[in-house]
Formats: C-alpha cells, sequence, structure tokens
C-alpha cells in the first residue's frame, strides 16, 4: 500500500499568470451580490463601529484600523499576516508564532484580531517580531488599503475565516492564502450550501485549508475545497495559559482555606445558573466562593447588578475591590488573567456551553490541574471532548440542576467527591500533557509558503 503524504507537504506552486488572467476562474455572480451589498453597508459602518464601542467590543481610538488605515509602520523583509478574529483564536496561535520567527526568513508577523478583548490579550503577552492591528472590515475600499500598505507576503486565516471581498482580493493579487486549523459547524455548512458557488469559489482560492479534524475536514469537502488536509489541532500544542507570581500570591493569601470553584468564560443565559450552584452549595458550605470570569468583560456591570439582585455579594476585580469574608460571587472581569484563576480552582464549570454557544477549549484549564464541568453545547470543541470523556477526564452536565448538584458534590473536602474531583483533574491533566507536537511542522509549512524571490515591494507613487 503506497505510503500516503504529509499533510504538511508543500503543495505546488501557484504558475505565474498574466494580469489580465489573474483570477483564473471569474467570480461567481453571488459574489458580485455581496460586494454591492457591501458597498451599501459601508454607509453604516460609522453607526456599527460606534455601537460596537460602547458594547465594548472595539478600541476607542483605534477605528481607523478597521477602515484598513495602518497605525504602525510596516516592516522591512517578508511580513505574515496572522488573522485570528477572537479571543480563542489568538490563544490557539500565540505559541505558533514564535515559531514562525525563529528561522530563515526570519519574517515580520502581522496579527489581527477583530475584538478589544483580543487585542488586550495579544498586548499582555508583547511577542517579539510581532505587530498588532485590528482587521480590515470586509468592505472593497478597506481591504484594498489594507493590503496596499502592509504588503503581505503570505496570509494566514484561523479556524473559520472566509471574507469574500477580501479573499477576492488577495486571489487578485495573487498572495498565497491559508486557512489554518480550519473548522466550520454543521449549521455553517448548510448556511454556505445555499450559495454554493461562492462558497466553492473562495475555498478554490485557498493555497492549502489545514483542517482540525477529520470532521472539518469532511465539511470543507462537502462545499468544494481541494486542497484540504487534516493536520490535527493547534490547541493541543498551545502553551499552558500564564499568571503573575505576585497576582497569584496575592489571590492566594485572599482566598485562603475557603473553599471555591470557577465559572469560566461565562455567557448571557448563565450567569442564573451559575447563581443557583452558588447557593446549594453555600447550604454545604457556609464560607464558598464562586469565581466567575465572563467571556466578554464589557458584561460584568450588568452581571454584578443580577447577582446582587439575587441577594449575593459580589467584588469586581477591575474595580480593585476586595476579596473579603462577606465575599460570595468575586467577578473577575479582567483580560488576560484566566491562568491565574486556573490555578486558584480546583473545579471548572466552562462556559458557553449551558446555551447553544458552542463551548470553549477545555485543554486550558487540564493543563492546570483542574477538573472540568461543562453543559451539552460543546460543539466547537467537539473532538476535543470525545477524548476527555473517552479518558473519563470531564464531567457534562445537562442543565441549571445538574450544575448545581454537581458543584456541591465534588468540592467535598473528604469522602467521594474530593475523590472524583482530583480523578477528574489528574485525568484531564494527563490527556493535556499528551500534545500533538504539531506546531513546529506548521510554522515550517507556512514558512515554506512564502515567495522565493524577495517580499513584496511597495506600490509605485502614482502621478498626480
Amino acid at each position: 500500500m503506497p505510503a500516503l503524504p504529509s499533510p504538511f507537504e508543500r503543495p505546488p506552486r501557484r504558475a505565474a499568470v498574466p494580469a489580465a488572467s489573474a483570477a483564473s476562474v471569474r467570480p461567481p455572480a453571488s459574489f458580485y451580490i455581496w460586494q454591492s451589498a457591501s458597498w451599501v453597508a459601508g454607509l453604516f459602518l460609522p453607526l456599527w463601529l460606534w455601537r460596537r464601542r460602547r458594547r465594548g467590543l472595539e478600541a476607542p481610538h483605534r477605528h481607523a484600523e478597521r477602515y484598513g488605515i495602518g497605525s504602525a509602520p510596516r516592516p522591512p523583509g517578508f511580513v505574515i499576516w496572522v488573522q485570528a478574529v477572537s479571543v480563542g483564536e489568538a490563544m490557539s496561535v500565540l505559541g505558533l508564532i514564535p515559531h514562525l520567527t525563529q528561522a530563515a526568513p526570519w519574517p515580520h508577523i502581522l496579527l489581527t484580531t477583530s475584538t478589544a478583548s483580543s487585542a488586550e490579550l495579544v498586548a499582555a503577552y508583547r511577542l517579539a517580531h510581532s505587530t498588532h492591528q485590528f482587521a480590515p472590515w470586509d468592505h472593497p475600499r478597506a481591504v484594498k488599503r489594507f493590503l496596499a500598505y502592509w504588503r503581505p507576503d503570505l496570509a494566514v486565516f484561523v479556524e473559520s475565516e472566509l471574507w469574500p471581498n477580501l479573499l477576492a482580493q488577495l486571489r487578485r493579487q495573487r498572495i498565497a492564502h491559508v486557512l489554518l486549523n480550519a473548522r466550520i459547524s454543521a449549521r455553517s455548512v448548510r448556511r454556505w450550501q445555499k450559495a454554493p458557488r461562492l462558497i466553492s469559489w473562495l475555498l478554490q482560492g485557498f493555497d492549502a485549508i489545514l483542517a482540525q479534524d477529520e470532521t472539518a475536514q469532511a465539511r470543507f469537502r462537502e462545499l468544494g475545497a481541494p486542497q484540504v488536509r487534516c493536520a490535527g489541532n493547534l490547541k493541543w500544542d498551545a502553551p499552558v495559559l500564564p499568571a503573575q507570581d505576585a497576582a497569584l500570591k496575592n489571590l492566594q493569601a485572599a482566598l485562603g482555606a475557603r473553599p471555591r470553584w470557577l465559572a469560566a468564560s461565562t455567557h448571557p443565559g448563565e450567569d442564573e445558573p451559575i447563581a443557583a450552584a452558588h447557593s446549594l452549595a453555600q447550604t454545604h458550605y457556609p464560607n464558598l466562593l464562586t469565581i466567575v470570569v465572563p467571556r466578554h468583560p464589557a458584561r460584568a456591570d450588568a452581571i454584578k447588578a443580577d447577582f446582587s439582585a439575587l441577594g449575593l455579594t459580589v467584588a469586581q476585580r477591575s474595580r480593585g475591590e476586595p476579596i473579603t469574608a462577606a465575599t460570595q460571587i468575586y467577578l473577575a472581569d479582567t483580560i488576560g488573567e484566566l491562568g491565574l484563576f486556573y490555578r486558584a480552582a480546583p473545579l471548572v464549570f466552562l462556559g458557553g456551553s449551558l446555551i447553544a454557544h458552542g463551548g470553549h477549549n477545555p485543554l486550558e484549564a487540564a493543563r492546570l490541574d483542574c477538573a472540568i464541568l461543562h453543559g451539552t453545547h460543546v460543539s466547537n470543541f467537539a473532538a476535543i471532548y470525545a477524548q476527555l470523556h473517552a479518558a473519563e477526564a470531564a464531567l457534562q452536565i445537562d442543565g441549571s440542576d445538574e450544575l448545581s448538584q454537581s458543584v456541591s458534590y465534588l468540592l467535598g473536602a473528604t469522602g467521594a467527591g474530593r475523590r472524583t474531583r482530583q480523578r477528574l483533574a489528574a485525568a484531564a491533566a494527563k490527556l493535556a500533557a499528551a500534545q500533538s507536537k504539531i506546531t513546529a511542522e506548521v510554522a515550517q509549512f507556512l514558512r515554506a509558503q512564502l515567495p522565493d524571490s524577495a517580499p513584496r515591494p511597495a506600490p509605485k507613487p502614482t502621478k498626480r
């Protein structure tokens, strides 16, 4: 039987073509409909950005970047543009970036994200040889302006970034682009199947699509992707979430021996079940502390109001409010400190799973010796959760009542609850330690996609 090709084999280079035929396959009619709609929607972009700023999703003084206007100088040499829409996607590539920049041809990384929280996360990591910008909106003019300024030699999109105007312009300019750690939900497949020619044309433009599992690979092929390989999930290789030593020491001093549990990356619709779980568990553990880390810190004031209305005493970290003996809920509404709270709590409920959001990455908690609870909605990480369940390394709960009962049971300082919690944590840590080590291979593959010639030159100045 012949050997199967490695998912990291470099695909053949696209043959150089005359400018007149740069787009070897003309866009379908549905692309021009999208493009026309983009021009109309552009009239409302200032209002849309203003509303997002009010919700804490945009940085107040960086809105020009969303129009494709660079706010930092373009560095010399090769530039790899990595687009990671939000916190989860950014976390998956933070460990990859040093691998990309520490070998020939030593490219600079332009990392773009689309939310204020992800920008704060990237800033906290202080990555060398990289620049952060907000991603341009998928508008023809913004996209052209962005590409003309940054002149990326390679574009890398993380997970499921499929923006027609942007991908069409990359294709037109013959800039290599790769879809990395690719995944797509069954719901998104059904939605894209309503525009089959458009999605097929977009996917055919990628030089490679590296799917994170076989399910994603099959779905992309179903939509017409020819260059799709199953490469594995970068999240298995992600670094352990950091925590500042001084902050951890101060937190542990404030917590003392109090029983506590953590509700991490929570979303609207999960606050009431968390409050109910706290109230039930508090009947067994009177000095219980529940730590809540919302996925979007902009929700903090509303969360605090809701908990306070239920009669719970809340301390808010962003306001510098201390944990006292009377504190029942510690609202950790800061960016980049999730690793701190994983280290402080033996039991974690992972949010986005009691509602139809799709869940969040459980490996971050597993690497820090946490016993993991989650709801039924984990489609975003279905393969990882399946492996956790096979190893008896996580516990699925169905609804508010089961969350309350499980928290009360697993918080036990002695007995069966304590033994179950320790067994879950140990099994999860063991599974997370068996990393796939694909990061270095992915970095080598991506560097191989850079042009063999010099970096992309600056455009010639136009005559006035």
